[in-house]
């Protein structure tokens, strides 16, 4: 009935986030200047047809024109709040051709942009989003994890979905705002601020329905690149249309450096945005007026059609750091709230500093054995300068460190990486392989291609553990399924995401002088495609793509997967399959399997491990596909206050501090603390997190094992 993302435990979310980067559905429109939806469907089919994987003679017989409309409407309007039922079947009865896209044949576009709007304005308009007197609430509310909304069939009825909106929204804020208070002491907080909490939720309501009426590309333009995405992953997940501003924030998540303002954020619980901390050199740091815990109120962004407001009170986390991150932003006004109430202005240029989501350090952690540890966040390449060092190259500084402090084993921590760069996956294998063959690369034409050791000779081959989890995807599974064919090394953890394929981006243009030379990709401000264009194959012929690869220790999750989960939750995913095509090739010796999971299973059943197995069956509903929550007062307090605590009790013992070893850098690191509060900081945080990780502690035990 409704969609919406339920509140979740902050810190049990560092298990689970990073979901790959090529799984994100670009909404963003073309620039201004670029022609329409026939021409530019028209140059994205000639592209498949002529690149991707699994294009017949006709790429065009790919597409489903009901599943294109359906998934379309799903994705204008994923909660039914605004589209009704009488809307969407009449619709879904226009024919949808694509040789009629290509000659000009966009009605159903035009009558979903002209009804989209319509709605959204009658919305806007509506007493109930104002300040009409609500005098009776709905009595319950469900949350639908699917992605295929419900619709209302009558004005009434749809009004009434909003109620139940806000009202969940008015107690949502109650409760966050003294979740630990007793069901007296929620009720009298009602009593008294309800009706501030219900000003703003409909404040944030209306806010969302102006961003999307007033789009910074444009409401149909906007809505043309989302239609020609939605076309264009029926090819499969990863084939994706964007903007050029897309395509900077996708090789800016995967680089090294990112432009920033210099700041984190956070939500508090009463549902304010702040300044989580500055970055020591940052922007906001240089400013000298920004402060851990400031509130933000108000950007005014510098963008290419002018100056664009955002205000923090209309935002979630997430789409705060969306504004906040987005390239076409380069310079704002902030304003702020201080702690004393009084507020502020300061204006801000983005600096480019090194990604805190991509950097690579290691630490050794001292128990009863030295046992180094990696934290691998993506393959990221040097996008401006493709020779210049890049990923294998820091990780490999990292293990030489390491080796100088006497580390007799080492774990790379894999989870949560959704991949990057395939060279850098072959390059970090080629660290701990000698030489020989590693995968074998298929395109749609031509003989499968053998991908070799890039280099000869290694930079460490002790024992080696690899944590990976279900968003360990792509590259990172490519790395793992290397070291597994050579058994270089001990996968723990749980099955990787399943994506065996790797794609590139190109320019939307069929001009082969531009095609052909990369170099001058970046400099155009024009759409792009990205396309899967290979499939891999591990040496015994068979690919990992759908199916994923399995742990040889597989450790409990404080969620249980979905059946559907992973790259095989897509409907469009490729399907794995195998070439007849076996290499051998020599192995140092067997790995101790058999030894080293006898012991950590016997740990499963006690320990942290076992307190999360009983938390998470107690949390088990807060996750089901369908939940539903009463919204009477206490009864809503009563479930959000059981949840909040079992949540707490997980998150306790998830991040409880390990006693198995201690968490140090090397001398010359500590060297650089001193001069550099940036390091100094990102080191902090980062040892603190890896003593409180409850797989981290079961890694170490399993290589102190294996020691």
């Amino acid at each position: 009935m409704i969609s919406m993302l339920r509140h979740r435990a902050s810190r049990i979310a560092y298990l689970l986030i990073l979901l790959p980067v090529f799984v994100t559905a670009s909404v963003m429109a073309s620039p201004a200047g670029q022609t329409g939806i026939p021409g530019r469907a028209a140059t994205m089919f000639a592209l498949l047809e002529r690149y991707h994987i699994r294009t017949p003679a006709d790429a065009r017989t790919i597409v489903k024109p009901d599943l294109v409309k359906r998934d379309f409407l799903a994705a204008v309007d994923s909660s039914g709040f605004f589209l009704m039922k009488d809307d969407v079947d009449r619709l879904m009865s226009i024919p949808l051709r694509v040789d009629g896209l290509l000659s000009g044949d966009v009605v159903f576009f035009d009558a979903t942009v002209i009804t989209l709007r319509e709605r959204l304005l009658q919305m806007q308009a509506d007493p109930l989003l104002h300040n009409e007197k609500i005098n009776e609430w709905p009595a319950w509310v469900e949350f639908h994890s699917g992605s295929d909304p419900s619709y209302t069939k009558t004005p009434t009825e749809r009004r009434e979905r909003w109620k139940k909106l806000l009202r969940h929204r008015m107690l949502l804020q109650a409760f966050f705002e003294k979740p630990d208070a007793t069901v007296a002491e929620f009720q009298a907080l009602l009593d008294k601020k309800g009706e501030s909490y219900l000003a703003i939720a409909r404040k944030r309501e209306l806010a969302r329905i102006q961003r999307k009426l007033e789009h910074p590309d444009g409401f149909e333009k906007s809505l043309s690149s989302l239609f020609l995405n939605i076309i264009s992953s029926q090819y499969d997940p990863h084939t994706a249309f964007f903007s050029m501003s897309d395509r900077k924030m996708m090789e800016e998540s995967l680089s090294a450096r990112a432009m920033t303002y210099g700041f984190t954020i956070s939500r508090s619980t009463g549902g304010e945005i702040r300044i989580e901390r500055l970055i020591p050199g940052g922007a906001a740091d240089r400013s000298g007026k920004l402060r851990k815990q400031d509130v933000l109120l108000l950007a005014e962004l510098q963008e290419p059609a002018g100056v664009r407001q955002v205000h923090f009170a209309d935002l979630s986390l997430d789409e705060a750091d969306e504004q906040l991150s987005h390239p076409r932003s380069m310079q704002m006004t902030l304003t702020v709230r201080r702690a004393d109430g009084s507020t502020d202005r300061v204006s801000l240029r983005k600096q480019k500093a090194r990604s805190e989501r991509n950097a690579v350090n290691g630490f050794l952690l001292k128990g009863s054995s030295r046992v180094g540890y990696i934290y691998l966040p993506s393959f990221y390449a040097n996008w401006d300068s493709p020779d210049a060092p890049a990923f294998a190259d820091d990780v490999a500084r990292e293990i030489l460190k390491l080796k100088r402090d006497g580390m007799q084993g080492l774990i790379l921590d894999l989870r949560g990486n959704g991949g990057g760069s395939v060279q850098e996956a072959l390059n970090l294998a080629g660290l701990f392989i000698d030489s020989g063959p590693f995968m074998v690369e298929r395109q749609r034409e031509g003989r499968p291609r053998l991908l070799k050791d890039p280099s000869r000779g290694t930079v460490y081959d002790g024992p080696l553990i690899l944590l990976v989890n279900g968003q360990s995807a792509s590259a990172s599974e490519f790395f793992a399924q290397i070291l597994r064919d050579y058994d270089r090394a001990l996968i723990v953890g749980n099955t990787t995401f399943g994506k065996a394929t790797s794609q590139v981006v190109l320019p939307l243009t069929l001009d082969d002088r531009i095609l052909n030379r990369p170099q001058l990709w970046s400099q155009l401000n024009i759409d792009s495609l990205k396309l899967t264009v290979n499939v891999y194959y591990n040496l015994e012929g068979t690919s990992h793509q759908r199916r994923g690869v399995e742990p040889d220790i597989v450790l409990p999750e404080p969620v249980a997967p979905t059946e559907q989960s992973g790259e095989a939750g897509y409907p469009s995913a490729l399907e794995s399959d195998s070439i007849d095509r076996k290499i051998a090739v020599e192995k140092s010796g067997e790995l101790p399997r058999s030894k080293l999971l006898r012991k950590s299973r016997n740990r499963m059943s006690d320990g942290r491990f076992g307190r999360m197995t009983q938390i998470a069956e107690r949390l088990a509903p807060a996750f089901a596909p369908v939940e539903r929550f009463s919204l009477e007062p206490q009864a809503f307090f009563e479930k959000m206050q059981g949840q909040w605590k079992d949540f707490e009790a997980m998150d306790a013992v998830l991040f409880e501090k390990s006693s198995e070893y201690t968490v140090v850098v090397d001398r010359a690191e500590l060297d650089i603390e001193k001069m550099d509060p940036y390091r100094k900081e990102m080191n902090d945080f980062q040892r603190e997190r890896i003593e409180r990780d409850l797989y981290i502690e079961e890694g170490y035990r399993i290589m102190d094992d294996w020691l």
